[in-house]
């Protein structure tokens, strides 16, 4: 009984204190190429959006973020990179969907769950913001004009001080 008690505990503390650093682990470009998270976290602001082809509310959120992103990256200089955690067998469905939404910033793979997993992810979509490797902001899951709040922490924690008063 003591340790269903301790697992349970360690389980509800994974959702009430979150991991403040990201986890170091490879990723897969859509073409296959290896990237590691902390060679996409050099900046010292980043996006990192979490998500499945079968999530309709990940689909959404990426469609209307992309809507805007341009204009984002433009006033923060801030990447965003949305990161897959689809199967190996449906990376195709995942090239295609990058492909057809014509999204203007970086797909990338997390087949083998490994980012899902360091991060203690169980569900999707969840878009991080990360400055200097520590995740300073979380939204989990998404509601139409949930980007405008993710646009608010981005300037909030850019390095850019120009950028931070927009």
């Amino acid at each position: 009984m003591k340790n269903l008690i301790a697992v349970f505990t360690l389980f509800i503390c994974s959702f009430v204190f979150p991991q403040k650093k990201l986890a170091d682990v490879s990723l897969l470009t859509l073409e296959g190429n290896k990237v590691s998270t902390e060679s996409i976290t050099k900046n010292s602001v980043v996006v990192v959006a979490l998500w499945s082809t079968k999530c309709p509310p990940c689909k959404k959120e990426l469609n209307n973020i992309n809507k805007i992103h341009e204009e984002w990256k433009m006033q923060t200089g801030v990447p965003f990179y949305a990161v897959s955690i689809d199967k190996k067998q449906d990376a195709s469905k995942v090239v295609d969907m990058a492909k057809k939404s014509n999204w203007s910033f970086s797909v990338l793979l997390d087949q083998e769950k490994k980012l899902r997993k360091a991060l203690g992810v169980w569900t999707v979509p969840l878009t991080l913001v990360i400055k200097n490797n520590k995740i300073v902001y979380r939204q989990i899951g998404y509601s139409n004009g949930a980007e405008k709040q993710l646009f608010k922490a981005i300037k909030k924690h850019t390095t850019n001080k120009k950028y931070a008063s927009l």
